[in-house]
């Protein structure tokens, strides 16, 4: 692959004006002593062209945005230098709200920007704060709504909306304002594979609206036809600037070694399964430079050949050595299953039940993936599983015993997909340790952090990381927890391609007889990499009871992207 990017600045020769031009911007952010989060960049952005931002996380992306938007140096204090205009204006001499009126952000996590509790107030939010004409919001809320196609979903409350619906009330947020450009920053990271289609239709839209569009994403597939360029970042510098046409047409082999997300999701994506547990299906070792540790990196990537022998039982208190080969034995007996006779459960006002689940056994030794569209009510099964939420009706039986949701929960573990309502502490190493319980003292929090890659950040305070970083940390508690019922909400949402490996080679390794693992993700590439088994959940029950095979992963992530239908298992 030619590599286009030999300086830290990029151009691109045409004959259109540029709109964003930042020339060998650095940033640190204030308290940190490590590498600055932009490093001497240097950018042209063109009116009406869509840019990716994309690498590893913690590579630059987000500081880049905020930059962008104006939240650095007004909210997030730190060194700057360099220069940044924007339309043609120095922002630095510009109040954020004159910024506000040029670039408009829709963030990874829609909830950190609503300011109201219906869906129409957040839309007209903007303009609100502008003195803007009671008739003129009228008429642009009319016009957004039918851009959009979210007609449904205006005069509602927020909080019982989707994750995938969220994201279409921030964008037509972001819209109200009008700006010609519009940041997002990792839209797509926790939407199921039909909303990520809604959102690249948005994109389109956009981009044929005349609309100057900077995107940074992990997920790369849905953007193929969409982008202009793209810019692979690293240690907060431009690493590879790359067109359209030559983004496009990554091979598979090219784009790993560039540590990235398929471009194509073809079926190469689902058959990694087969080689999973494989040793040498691994992260191009010419890349290990990009950790601070080639040593750690290929500890990590190894942890599916070897287990954490040191992380003791709940029962016993020593780990079995252990690897999945389709069957699993206990001192010879056939492993224990988790049988739900009955487990329902109503929302309080609600007639109808969000969860109606029967006559469903998952194995222990067995990684089950749970996949289906937002809304569907994946998360309150898991929360009512795991005794964190009191069924309605439960009966559900492990080994023949039935459990009490309170007896279920001193057994499980929960890492939940917005995982800042779990970090308590002011430490990495000390997030961690938290998740130790009574029943494993013995585990080893030094090998955690360095199988995690987050030896380098024990130190830092886990609300300070990126995305990726906090869902590590959270995972690492999980590990360390010893839990016999482990549950995973979307582990991987935010996560680049080479800590997406990580975590796959880390969930494999917890791998044993007497534990059980239930993921629920919309992450198919993760996906092939760890499940064995496949629930698809659909109005709140289990439709489909599968083998996770390459032929199958294929057709339920279609049936996902089209919205629904009839499906088949196997």
């Amino acid at each position: 692959m030619k590599d286009r990017q030999t300086h830290n600045t990029e151009t691109i020769a045409t004959d259109r004006s540029s709109v964003i031009e930042s020339n060998r911007i650095s940033f640190s952010y204030a308290g940190e002593n490590s590498t600055a989060a932009i490093n001497d960049v240097s950018i042209h952005v063109h009116k009406g062209e869509c840019l990716l931002l994309t690498g590893l996380s913690g590579c630059g992306k987000t500081s880049i945005l905020r930059l962008l938007n104006g939240l650095i140096p007004r909210y997030y204090e730190g060194t700057l230098s360099g220069s940044l205009y924007i339309e043609n204006k120095d922002i630095a001499n510009l109040p954020i709200y004159e910024v506000s009126k040029k670039t408009a952000t829709v963030f990874q996590n829609p909830k950190s920007q609503f300011f109201n509790l219906d869906t129409t107030s957040e839309i007209l939010f903007f303009l609100e704060n502008m003195g803007t004409p009671f008739e003129t919001m009228r008429e642009r809320l009319t016009t957004i709504a039918s851009f959009l196609h979210i007609e449904h979903l205006l005069d509602r409350n927020i909080f019982n909306l989707s994750g995938g619906e969220k994201q279409m009330i921030a964008i037509a947020s972001a819209l109200a304002a009008d700006t010609g450009i519009i940041l997002f920053d990792e839209p797509t990271s926790n939407l199921d594979v039909f909303y990520i289609e809604k959102i690249a239709q948005v994109l389109r839209k956009l981009k044929a609206a005349g609309k100057t569009i900077i995107i940074s994403e992990h997920r790369l597939y849905f953007l193929k036809d969409i982008v202009d360029r793209a810019l692979i970042l690293k240690d907060g510098k431009i690493a590879h600037s790359l067109s359209g046409t030559e983004f496009a047409n990554l091979t598979d082999a090219q784009r790993k070694e560039l540590l990235l997300r398929p471009v194509t999701f073809d079926r190469c994506v689902f058959v990694q399964k087969e080689t999973r547990h494989d040793s040498a299906e691994t992260v191009n070792d010419s890349t290990a430079d990009t950790r601070d540790s080639s040593d750690r990196a290929q500890d990590c990537l190894k942890l599916d050949t070897d287990s954490y022998t040191h992380i003791p039982s709940a029962s016993t208190g020593a780990v079995p050595s252990y690897k999945n080969t389709g069957s699993c034995t206990i001192s010879g007996q056939a492993a224990q299953t988790l049988h739900i006779e009955q487990l329902a459960y109503r929302f309080p006002k609600e007639k109808t039940a969000a969860i109606a689940v029967e006559n469903l056994s998952l194995r222990f030794g067995n990684i089950t993936a749970l996949v289906g569209k937002s809304g569907q009510g994946k998360s309150t099964f898991v929360h009512c599983l795991a005794g964190l939420t009191k069924p309605k009706q439960e009966a559900v039986f492990i080994g023949g015993k039935k459990l009490s949701a309170s007896k279920r929960l001193e057994q499980s573990y929960l890492v939940m997909q917005d995982v800042g309502y779990q970090l308590f502490t002011e430490s990495v190493s000390d997030e961690i340790a938290l998740g130790k319980n009574k029943h494993n003292q013995a585990a080893d929090i030094g090998h955690i952090l360095s199988a995690l890659n987050l030896t380098d950040l024990k130190d830092r305070h886990p609300l300070s990381l990126s995305g990726g970083q906090k869902q590590r940390v959270s995972i690492g508690a999980a590990v360390a927890s010893g839990a016999q019922l482990l549950i995973f909400d979307e582990p991987t949402s935010g996560m680049d391609y080479f800590h997406m490996k990580e975590t796959a080679a880390l969930i494999n390794a917890c791998r044993a007889p007497y534990r059980l693992i239930l993921i629920i993700s919309h992450d198919f590439e993760f996906l092939s990499l760890v499940a064995d088994e496949m629930l698809l959940m659909e109005k709140g029950k289990i439709i489909l009871q599968t083998a996770f095979t390459a032929a199958q992963a294929e057709k339920t992530f279609e049936h996902l992207r089209m919205g629904g239908g009839e499906i088949g298992g196997t």
